[in-house]
């Protein structure tokens, strides 16, 4: 995958990459090729890092961890009702409508 991108991926991110693919599937993880290269252009980097795939794993959730996500989050985020609050509580306690 990263040869058909041409992405320069790094022996441990390649790694990485290859247990990523095994878990949570192929696509998620030619996806995480392309955010990875994005992150180490930010650093302004020719080559794919671990650390660069392990901020992308960490920003781009994967199906199983979205669902987990969205079934752990989701008293807070759907009402009893079914509706869905659009309300934001920063940390210090004030809300910011964002319908």
């Amino acid at each position: 995958m990263a040869a058909e991108e041409e992405v320069e991926i790094s022996t441990d991110a390649l790694a990485l990459l290859t247990k990523i693919g095994q878990e949570a599937g192929l696509r998620y993880a030619s996806n995480l090729i392309t955010t990875s290269q994005l992150v180490s252009n930010k650093r302004r980097s020719k080559q794919v890092e671990i650390a660069d795939v392990q901020r992308s794993f960490s920003l781009f959730y994967d199906p199983a961890r979205s669902v987990k996500f969205v079934s752990e989050s989701e008293k807070r985020l759907i009402g009893k009702d079914g509706a869905v609050d659009f309300t934001v509580t920063n940390g210090h306690g004030e809300t910011m409508d964002l319908s």
